[in-house]
C-alpha cells in the first residue's frame, strides 16, 4: 500500500511538472513575442537629422502619428526629441536644451512642456479684402493711408502679452515665459519676419530707424494721424531692448534658435517652453547688436523726449549702457553667437559703435560724443573698409546713416561730402551697384528687392530734407523728390500691381509669414499651410513684400522667400521715406 501510495504520489508529482514545464513554456513563448513586438516597436525606420520632426500629429499619417515621440523615428547622438509646438516635436541637440533650461530661470527637465491643453478647431475664415489705394488730385498716392497700413504690419509682429487695444485680432500673446539665463524677463519685442525668432541686430536697426524717422518727420506721423500709433510700436520695441541690457554686462543678442524654428512651420502662439536665448558678454562681446540697441533707445529718447520725459530719461539710461558695453569689449556679435550667423551675419561693428555714439550727441547735445561718432566712423571706413561699402542701408551697415548724420554735423568734412555724393547718385543716377529696371525700379539686387529702394528713398529724403542751408541746392532736392515719388509708385502700384500687402491694386496673398498663413488660433498650423496654394487666411495689412528681381518679374508664391517674404526691416525705410513725403510733400518739377 505505501508503494502503491509511493507511485501515486510520483505520477501526481510527473504530471504537475510536466503542467508546469508547460505553463513556463507557454509564458516564455508570450513573453519573446512581446519582447520582439517591443522591439520591433522601437526599431529605428527613419533616421532623423537635427531639427527634423520626430513626433507629433502635424504633417504626418499612418499609425505612429500621436502626439508624443513617434518610436519608428531616431534622432542622431546628443539629441533627442523633443516637443517644439503644440503639433510637432522635433530632434534637439543636447546643447540646445541645455540652453532652453538657462533660459527659463533653471528650470528642470528635458526641455519639454507639459502637454497642452486641447483647444476647440474654430471655423476657417476669408481673408479681409485689400483696401483701395487713396490718390491726390494731382495723381500722387495718399502716403498717409498706406503709413497707417505699416503701422498695423508692426503691430501683427509683436511678441509677449498683447495689449487690451491690439488691433490685429488673429494674433495672441507669445513668448510669455522668456527669461534671459540670470532669470530676467525679456519678453516682448517684435518677431523678425515671417518666423517666430527675435533677432535683436536687426529690429534694432528696424527701431532705429523708425525712431529717426519720428525725430526727423514727426509732421509726416501727425498729418497722417499716425503719431500715437508709432510711438507705440517703437515703445514695444524699445521696452524689450531696455530688458536685453540689464545692467549692461550680461546682453541678451537673440531669442530663439534660427534653425529650430525654421525647420517648423507655425505660429508663435503654438511655442510651448522656453526657447534658447543667446548673450553677449565681456568675453563673448558683440558691439554691433549692442550698439545698434544702443543707437534705437538713444534715437528713441529723442523721439519720447517732448512726449514722455521720464520714458525718455529710462531709454537714455540704457542707451549709455550699451554704448559704453559696445565701445569697450569690441567683436561681432556673430562669433559669440553662432546661431546669428547662419542668419544675420555681421561684417562691420564700428558703424554700429558710432551709430550709437551719434544718437547719443544728439540726445544730449554732449560735445565728446559728436568727436566719438566721427573717430568710430572713421576706423570703420579705414579699418573695416568702410570706402567699400556697397551702396545699400540695411541691417547690417548703419554706414550709411552715420554719413547723412554726421553730413549735418561736419558739413565741410571732404570725406563725408564725398560719400554722401556717391550715395545720393547712386540712387538718383545709377551706379555699379544700382540699376535701372524696364520700368524704372532702382535695383540694386534680388534678395528684398524693395527693402532698399524704402531704405535709400528715406536716407535721400532725410539727408535733403535736413541738411544745413545751402548744402543740397534746389536742383538736387527736385531730383531726389522725383526720384522717391517714382519709386513710391513702382511700390504702390503704378506697374498695375501693388507690393504693398492688403493694399491697392493686385497685392500680394501669400506672404512668406508664417503667422498670417495660419488658420485661426486653435486649428493646426503645419507644412501643409506653408504649400497651400490658397491666399493666407489673415491679411497682413501694411507689409511690404520682397519685390521683383530685375526683369521686374514678380511672382505671389509663399514658398518664394526672396521675393515675398516680409520683416520689420524691410518696412522700416519704407515706412520713414512716407512719413517724409506726407511731412513734405513730393514735389517734383520736370526735368
Amino acid at each position: 500500500m505505501c508503494a502503491t501510495n509511493y507511485r501515486d504520489k510520483a505520477d501526481r508529482d510527473s504530471k504537475a511538472s510536466a503542467t508546469i514545464m508547460r505553463v513556463r513554456a507557454l509564458v516564455a513563448v508570450v513573453c519573446c513575442a512581446m519582447l520582439h513586438e517591443a522591439i520591433a516597436a522601437h526599431v529605428c525606420q527613419v533616421q532623423a537629422k537635427s531639427w527634423d520632426q520626430c513626433g507629433g500629429k502635424s504633417s504626418c499619417k499612418g499609425k505612429h502619428c500621436a502626439d508624443k515621440a513617434w518610436p519608428t523615428h531616431c534622432c542622431p547622438s546628443s539629441n533627442s526629441c523633443v516637443r517644439n509646438n503644440e503639433w510637432y516635436w522635433n530632434c534637439q541637440p543636447a546643447s540646445q536644451q541645455h540652453q532652453q533650461q538657462s533660459s527659463d530661470g533653471g528650470r528642470s527637465g528635458s526641455g519639454q512642456s507639459v502637454k497642452p491643453a486641447s483647444t476647440p478647431a474654430v471655423a476657417a475664415i476669408k481673408p479681409a479684402p485689400a483696401v483701395a489705394a487713396k490718390k491726390g488730385p494731382d495723381g500722387s498716392y495718399d502716403y498717409g493711408q498706406v503709413l497707417g497700413l505699416s503701422m498695423l504690419f508692426y503691430e501683427a509682429q509683436r511678441s509677449g502679452k498683447l495689449p487690451a487695444n491690439n488691433r490685429i485680432k488673429w494674433r495672441g500673446d507669445s513668448g510669455l515665459d522668456q527669461k534671459a539665463p540670470d532669470g530676467r524677463d525679456i519678453t516682448g519685442g517684435w518677431y523678425d519676419a515671417g518666423d517666430n525668432v527675435k533677432f535683436n541686430l536687426p529690429m534694432a536697426w528696424s527701431a532705429g530707424v523708425l525712431a529717426w524717422s519720428m525725430v526727423d518727420f514727426a509732421e509726416g506721423y501727425k498729418k497722417a494721424g499716425e503719431y500715437n500709433n508709432a510711438l507705440s510700436n517703437l515703445k514695444w520695441a524699445t521696452d524689450y531692448f531696455i530688458k536685453c541690457i540689464g545692467d549692461g554686462k550680461t546682453i541678451v543678442a537673440q531669442v530663439g534658435n534660427g534653425a529650430q524654428d525654421h525647420s517648423i512651420w507655425g505660429r508663435p502662439e503654438d511655442v510651448k517652453g522656453p526657447v534658447p536665448v543667446y548673450v553677449v558678454t565681456p568675453s563673448s562681446p558683440g558691439s554691433d547688436v549692442v550698439g545698434a540697441m544702443g543707437a534705437a533707445l538713444a534715437a528713441a529718447s529723442q523721439a519720447f523726449a517732448t512726449v514722455d520725459g521720464a520714458y525718455s530719461a529710462k531709454l537714455l539710461q540704457a542707451a549709455i549702457k550699451a554704448y559704453k558695453f559696445a565701445s569697450r569689449y569690441l567683436g561681432s556679435y556673430s562669433i559669440s553667437v553662432p546661431d546669428a550667423a547662419a542668419f544675420y551675419k555681421s561684417n562691420n561693428y564700428m558703424d554700429d559703435i558710432a551709430w550709437n555714439a551719434l544718437w547719443l550727441y544728439i540726445r544730449t547735445g554732449n560735445a565728446a560724443y559728436k568727436q566719438a561718432a566721427l573717430d568710430w566712423y572713421t576706423k570703420h571706413y579705414n579699418q573695416e573698409d568702410g570706402k567699400q561699402v556697397w551702396d545699400n542701408y540695411d541691417w547690417d551697415s548703419n554706414s550709411w546713416g552715420c554719413v547723412v548724420m554726421l553730413s549735418r554735423l561736419y558739413p565741410t568734412n571732404p570725406q563725408i561730402n564725398q560719400r554722401i555724393n556717391t550715395f545720393v547718385r547712386a540712387w538718383t543716377e545709377g551706379s555699379g551697384t544700382v540699376t535701372f529696371t524696364a520700368k524704372g525700379l532702382a535695383y540694386s539686387g534680388p534678395w528684398g528687392s524693395l527693402r532698399h529702394v524704402g531704405n535709400a528713398m528715406f536716407l535721400l529724403k532725410a539727408y535733403a530734407d535736413k541738411a544745413p542751408n545751402g548744402a543740397v541746392t534746389a536742383a538736387e532736392k527736385n531730383s531726389i523728390n522725383c526720384m522717391v515719388r517714382q519709386q513710391l509708385g513702382y511700390i504702390l502700384g503704378n506697374t498695375g500691381r501693388s507690393f504693398v500687402v492688403g493694399y491697392g491694386v493686385n497685392p500680394p496673398q501669400r506672404p512668406h509669414h508664417r503667422d498670417s498663413s495660419c488658420p485661426p488660433i486653435g486649428q493646426e498650423c503645419s507644412w501643409n499651410d506653408y504649400n497651400s496654394p490658397n491666399p493666407n487666411p489673415h491679411t497682413l495689412f501694411g507689409a511690404l513684400v520682397g519685390g521683383p528681381n530685375r526683369e521686374d518679374t514678380y511672382k505671389d508664391d509663399r514658398n518664394g522667400y526672396i521675393m515675398n517674404e516680409v520683416a520689420t526691416d524691410y518696412n522700416a525705410g519704407f515706412t520713414g521715406a512716407l512719413a517724409a513725403a506726407v511731412s513734405n510733400s513730393l514735389k517734383c518739377a520736370a526735368q
